[in-house]
């Protein structure tokens, strides 16, 4: 499976509406739905775990405002936030957030997996295992390592410590679907949004690369290999898909909105990329042969088609721009099936196969626009939508509904991070592992 682009938002390459990189404040077209948009409008509950890998849309297109009819409340954390000295994972009320996270999948299930008059989608979107990794609490340190006496650990423990608290809570899910009598008939689909981090030392092999930036050079280099894309996958509808196969063809995270949405038996709209993997899952249909993905991001301009890849990776700002396009490095060549390192060139040899792969792609490329800019908010908006490229969203404990969002939206003192975290802060003289660990309003 290829993580190519956010499969919530509209199901074609985000560079068709100018969203490169991350470009986070870039509007989504309003009449283009996104999957829980259009699993909404067909009968379903639509619920979020995971605010913060809401990572799409302007300021004013959060989950609520985008398609989910609730989410849940993603607990304030110490200051500064997000990678800025304060916590990531730890909340101001003791907690631990993959474990929050794993909890409120729980309360989802409970109350909608019972229901036979409305089925569900949920998105459960979780942070782990993205850094920082050292927050994890020592206990699944200690469940890896009992023998462990040094005073550190590693980074790579440490990373594996964070794939056990959120296996964990994987684990919980996939038990109460089954103790909920619900298992046979819910299509439940497991990937990643990119590859894993070099410097935490991270092992993609066969495959080489990931998510991070070079130390050494200081830009994206280890972005422009396979194993930044290319991400285990796991689907599971035991009602339906025979279990113990492997699919060998091409497939994205654009298939999932598609896949979804022949599930549920309703149209899917007219902008979407993607294809239904279930015939392709279930051998009634054969891949292929000719499907071809492309990536524009970071500095990498690649493409897949047949066991090929093409790659050329530029460290210049506005590499994406159509004037800097043709003048960046040559077009690499490797063939994946037989050199999934990416360590032979063949692009010398096999000078055919790289002037049909980049036709391709300038001929995708040529079809978007120019990167867009975010949407700046209002003044009294800036502060909490980090000045328009974060969609505002609620912060607390507990779960909003769309009604209760539409209500309060207007006004950050309702819901914003920072004046949410004072009612949340953890009680003096309570244990931190206490259920009683947190007041709020």
């Amino acid at each position: 499976m290829y993580a190519n682009n956010c499969f919530l938002s509209k199901v074609q390459y985000t560079q068709r509406f100018g969203k490169y990189n991350l470009s986070r404040g870039v509007p989504i077209p309003d009449d283009k739905a996104t999957m829980p948009e259009t699993l909404r409008d067909a009968g379903y509950v639509t619920g979020l775990v995971g605010a913060l890998k809401w990572d799409i849309g302007s300021w004013n297109q959060g989950p609520l405002d985008r398609g989910f009819t609730e989410m849940a409340l993603h607990p304030p954390r110490t200051e500064p936030t997000i990678f800025g000295g304060g916590s990531t994972y730890l909340g101001v009320d003791g907690s631990y957030l993959t474990e929050v996270e794993g909890q409120y999948v729980l309360e989802f299930l409970e109350r909608h997996g019972k229901r036979r008059d409305k089925p569900f989608f949920l998105y459960f979107a979780p942070l782990a295992i993205h850094i920082p990794h050292t927050e994890v609490p020592k206990k699944y340190l200690k469940r890896l390592y009992p023998e462990h006496t040094e005073k550190e650990y590693s980074k790579r423990q440490y990373l594996q410590a964070n794939l056990l608290a959120l296996d964990d809570q994987i684990g919980r899910m996939i038990k109460k679907i089954s103790e909920l009598g619900i298992k046979e008939n819910t299509l439940v689909m497991f990937s990643s949004d990119n590859g894993g981090d070099p410097l935490a030392d991270h092992r993609p092999d066969p495959y080489r690369g990931g998510k991070n930036t070079s130390k050494e050079e200081k830009t994206n280099l280890y972005m422009q290999w396979e194993g930044n894309y290319r991400m285990p996958t796991i689907v599971t509808f035991p009602g339906t898909l025979p279990a113990g196969k492997e699919y060998k063809g091409m497939a994205s995270t654009m298939d999932f909105y598609a896949t979804a949405v022949a599930v549920a038996e309703t149209e899917l709209p007219q902008h979407c990329e993607g294809k239904n993997l279930l015939p392709l899952l279930m051998e009634k249909k054969n891949p292929n042969p000719d499907e071809t993905l492309f990536w524009n991001t970071h500095g990498t301009e690649a493409s897949r088609w047949k066991q090929w890849r093409i790659v050329k990776y530029n460290k210049k700002k506005n590499w994406h721009s159509e004037k800097n396009h043709n003048k960046q490095t040559n077009w690499r060549l490797y063939d994946i099936d037989k050199d999934p390192a990416e360590k032979i060139d063949l692009a010398a040899e096999k000078p055919d196969i790289v002037r049909e792969m980049s036709q391709r792609y300038d001929a995708w490329l040529k079809q978007m626009p120019q990167p867009r800019s975010p949407v700046k908010p209002p003044k009294h908006m800036l502060a909490h939508t980090k000045d328009g490229n974060k969609a505002r969203h609620p912060f607390g404990r507990g779960w909003m509904t769309v009604e209760e969002w539409d209500k309060i939206k207007d006004d950050p003192t309702k819901w914003s991070e920072m004046y949410m975290r004072p009612l949340y802060r953890l009680q003096p003289n309570v244990e931190k592992d206490s259920p009683l660990s947190y007041v709020g309003p």
